[in-house]
This record gives structure tokens, C-alpha cells and sequence, in this order.
């Protein structure tokens, strides 16, 4: 959700955000506006998930904790570049991790033997059979 003070600011905020690359995370604005931010605009992000981000816009000290106990990220910034890596740093934890398997080497079950200590156990003998350093 994107508010700002004026329409022409709504657009280069809009702009500045548009850089994202789309191949890797889609940003989708559920409503954009010019004017205060308001309770309804916390309880739609609510609702929705959202995040709440506004530009030359200074919420209310009620709105700040309405938003707290939404549990609604919200973002008010003067400077449109501030805003901008805020909705970059939203973006990037939506990210999921990347994992890759490597591997490092392989082996082979040479014996199964059980050894009696404590509690009775089995174990396995394994033999190696590459590695890669």
C-alpha cells in the first residue's frame, strides 16, 4: 500500500519502486493514494498482509501503534530514496533463501556391527570412496 502527500510525488515514488527486478520478486500495490494515511488503510494492509508505506506523510502517534498491535510494517519517510530502501528491505526478507547441495564426497557402507557399551548400539563401518576438497 503506497500513500503520498501529492500526486506527482505518489509517481516518482512509484517510479524509484518500479526498479525492482520482477524476476525475482513481484511488487503488487493493493491501493495507492494521495492524503493522510489512515486506520483504514492499517486495517486493509491487516487484512491483506500488506505493508504500509508512506512518503512526505507523518502518521498520527494513534496510527503508529494501531499499526503495532496489527502487527503492520509501516514506512513514513521524507526522502524518497529512504522509502525506496525500505520497500527494497521488505522486499528482500520476502526473498525465500536459496539452498544448494553440494557434494563434498561420497561413501560406502563397508560393515554393520553392533557394539555392546552402555546400551547396545549399532553402528556402521563406512569407507570412503571420493572427496572433493
Amino acid at each position: 500500500m503506497l500513500k503520498a502527500d501529492t500526486q506527482g510525488a505518489l509517481e516518482a515514488v512509484q517510479q524509484g519502486l518500479s526498479h525492482f527486478p520482477k524476476d525475482v520478486v513481484e511488487l503488487t500495490y493493493v491501493r495507492t493514494g494521495v492524503g493522510p494515511l489512515s486506520e483504514a488503510d492499517i486495517e486493509l494492509a491487516k487484512e491483506l498482509g500488506a505493508t504500509v508505506l508512506g512518503y512526505n506523510l507523518k502518521p498520527a502517534n494513534k496510527l503508529t501503534i494501531a499499526a503495532e498491535r496489527a502487527e503492520v510494517a509501516l514506512h513514513a519517510h521524507k526522502i524518497i530514496y529512504e522509502l525506496v530502501d525500505a520497500a527494497k528491505d521488505v522486499l528482500e526478507a520476502a526473498i525465500p533463501p536459496r539452498s544448494q547441495e553440494l557434494t563434498r564426497g561420497t561413501l560406502e557402507v563397508a560393515e554393520v556391527f553392533e557394539l555392546t557399551l552402555k546400551t547396545r548400539e549399532r553402528k556402521e563401518g563406512m569407507k570412503k570412496r571420493t572427496h572433493v576438497a
